[in-house]
């Protein structure tokens, strides 16, 4: 008889499942080896695991194995073969400090960066959001001939003004500017009736108005440097006089400048 590779000369016995012998080979069935199987009694070959959807890290295997499906909030941390499983990982979480610099995909993890932290002279010009980075500028220097409006803050920047420039010819600088604070200009003052220009004004100092003396006058505002005296036949024995007095009938004044 045809030797079947069994111990009983003459009988033909079928390769259990797991098991395989060739046409020709060896007495013994053989076990599949890793990464193949089946699960046919007397089979001439086994399967080879397709290293995708199944594998078999076993000898002696009926069947491939089912590989292992990474979940949603997994990826493929190393890809399967016909003799080992696919290995999934799961996705990294990026902290508070961080944002998402790359997308998690099924092949690949999430890559995470911390945020860029804006230092003293900075403030955040763009606010971070989960796969954005913050974006920091340098606060403003105020330029010569400004003064800072607004403080600076995290979150927002100095805002600075010119300084004020007061026009000569009716004002002048009663306070002036500082790095947080404009100039003040005041309104020149114009000498009224009866007061007279002791001090011409400055770019920083107001005019300064005196009254007449008794025996002047001076009618109207302005600027004059002095007062007018009484003329003869008057007299004004006030300050500060906007008009000289006629001599009552039965007296007369024959001086200018008097008071009586």
């Amino acid at each position: 008889h045809t030797p079947c590779g069994e111990q009983s000369p003459g009988i033909c016995v079928q390769c259990a499942s797991g098991q395989y012998k060739t046409a020709g080979a060896a007495f013994a069935c053989k076990s599949c080896p890793v990464g193949r199987a089946t699960g046919s009694l007397g089979s001439g070959s086994c399967a080879v695991c397709n290293g995708t959807t199944e594998w078999q890290d076993r000898g002696g295997a009926h069947a491939c194995k089912r590989s292992t499906i990474c979940g949603q909030s997994q990826f493929e941390l190393k890809a399967p073969t016909s003799i080992s499983d696919r290995v999934c990982a799961s996705h990294t979480v990026c902290a508070n400090d961080q944002f998402e610099l790359a997308a998690p995909s099924a092949v690949g993890d999430r890559q995470c960066q911390y945020l860029t932290v804006c230092s003293n002279d900075q403030w955040e010009f763009v606010a971070p959001q989960l796969t954005r980075d913050r974006k920091c500028r340098d606060h403003t220097i105020c330029a010569v001939g400004q003064w800072e409006s607004s403080a600076p803050g995290v979150q927002h920047d100095r805002v600075c003004a010119s300084i004020t420039e007061c026009d000569s010819e009716t004002h002048f600088r009663a306070i002036a500017a500082t790095a947080f604070s404009d100039s003040v200009c005041r309104i020149i003052l114009t000498c009224p009736a009866g007061r007279y220009e002791n001090k011409a004004p400055t770019a920083t100092s107001n005019r300064l108005c005196w009254a007449c003396a008794a025996g002047r006058f001076k009618s109207s505002a302005g600027n004059d440097n002095m007062c007018t005296e009484c003329a003869q036949g008057q007299s004004q024995p006030a300050k500060s006089a906007i008009r000289c007095h006629n001599c009552t009938p039965g007296k007369y004044q024959a001086s200018s400048a008097q008071t009586s």
